[in-house]
């Protein structure tokens, strides 16, 4: 079934603030987005996680500065189709999604804006066709969708950039120019005409009186399927109290479902109830009867075997059941929620209430995450009380968040570059 993809980018300035991601899958769930790229996320390392319904993954620095970091957000339906993750420093990270015909690349890129000399410019440039331009075909549908901090400017620049970009060209739009030419990448921000209010993304803040506005965050692909690309666009009514727009892009696409198979563990928790060790005994000792003698061959031993194993899982799964999987602890409000939504109706007008309206937010973010803790104590303590040693470590665990998912084991050669395709068996045979 052919859709129509919406995906984007936002530089948030933070995600580590609390109630910054239920706000952005919020503001998701507002424009119907299926995937937004997000920069300057200030998360340490990488790993994946649910949200309700949203799948997000991170990559973020190795150090506790917490700078920079990127993440990628993807709605439950979306995230079936994630082929793999890649993450790689701070700075970059990949997801590939199973298509029909072509798989897709989405490449999250941030360059910051402290990088302005030259040596760090060519650094990062050399970091993005290093590192994640080698893992995508040509024949591949790639996006690479980033807030670069540079001014590409009005008028066509020759086969890269349309004629209906914003502001003037700077030095490192030239080079950026330079490099997606290299890499024949088209910016397709800029071959729609719209409204100067539908091309900026990042303003000035407290600009009410200035009005400076620039084009600084980018959706790029490759020229040979620029016609998959419906409508670009940014919409500032978007709000994270950020001072960069929400950059969206609409894609004609074909998906193709990955088939997970989970595996699935037995409730063996509801045994410590009487009624139900009954049940699961009365159940099996039913079952067991038709093994009698008869049955049970000395030269098949295999096969008894087998037959064992499923007659104690038929005579438990239906009394047990299996254990669900348990999200985050949700402690965002509905009231939260609608502090968020009367902010946004404040942030283009009125610059006071905008303000007073975030402070108030924060407030009760932090109220909500404290009455949460509180809860979370008392639940240990009940644990403890319980002498209940299996729930206890498994709640202290959810608590210190020392769960971590780390999806793909990455090859680096001696430079620490990511070595992928052929190149993966030249490191082999060198190691072996």
């Amino acid at each position: 079934m052919v859709k129509i993809l919406k995906t984007g980018t936002w530089n948030v300035r933070t995600l580590y603030e609390g109630g910054k991601t239920h706000n952005l899958i919020h503001e998701m769930k507002r424009f119907g987005i299926h995937i937004v790229d997000v920069s300057e996320t200030h998360w340490l390392r990488f790993e994946r996680f649910e949200i309700k319904d949203y799948t997000i993954y991170f990559s973020g620095a190795e150090d506790k500065l917490r700078q920079k970091g990127v993440a990628i957000v993807c709605d439950k339906e979306t995230a079936r189709d994630v082929e793999a993750f890649i993450p790689s420093l701070k700075r970059f990270m990949m997801i590939r999604f199973v298509a029909h015909l072509f798989n897709i690349n989405i490449i999250q890129a941030y360059a910051s804006i402290a990088d302005t000399e030259e040596a760090e410019i060519e650094i990062f440039f050399e970091e993005l066709n290093n590192t994640l331009l080698k893992l995508c075909k040509n024949h591949k549908i790639t996006l690479v969708i980033s807030d670069m901090n540079s001014k590409i400017g009005k008028g066509p620049t020759g086969s890269v950039a349309g004629q209906y970009g914003l502001g003037v060209q700077n030095e490192h739009g030239k080079r950026l120019i330079q490099f997606f030419k290299e890499q024949d990448l088209i910016i397709t921000n800029t071959w729609f005409q719209l409204p100067k209010r539908k091309l900026y993304t990042w303003r000035v803040p407290a600009d009410n009186n200035t009005r400076i506005r620039n084009q600084t965050d980018y959706i790029m692909m490759r020229r040979r399927f620029r016609n998959t690309v419906k409508s670009v666009m940014t919409y500032p009514s978007a709000d994270i109290y950020s001072d960069h727009v929400l950059l969206l892009t609409e894609i004609r696409i074909r998906l193709k479902k990955v088939k997970k198979t989970r595996k699935q563990f037995l409730n063996t928790l509801k045994l410590d109830q009487p009624q139900y060790r009954q049940k699961v005994k009365e159940s099996i000792d039913n079952k067991l009867v038709k093994l009698t003698m008869h049955n049970i061959r000395n030269d098949k031993i295999d096969e008894n075997s087998k037959n064992f194993k499923e007659y104690i899982l038929q005579s438990t799964e239906d009394i047990l059941g299996h254990n669900r999987k348990r999200g985050k602890n949700q402690w965002i409000t509905q009231d939260i929620l609608n502090l968020i939504d009367e902010r946004r109706k404040h942030k283009s007008s009125y610059e006071q209430d905008y303000r007073r309206l975030q402070k108030l937010v924060k407030k009760t973010v932090t109220q909500g995450k404290k009455k949460r803790h509180q809860k979370t104590c008392e639940e240990i303590e009940e644990l403890i009380g319980k002498h209940d040693e299996f729930q206890l470590h498994k709640k202290l665990k959810e608590t210190a968040g020392t769960y971590k998912l780390k999806l793909v084991h990455i090859m680096r050669d001696d430079d620490g570059h990511i070595v992928a395709g052929e190149n993966m068996n030249e490191i082999y045979r060198q190691t072996f």
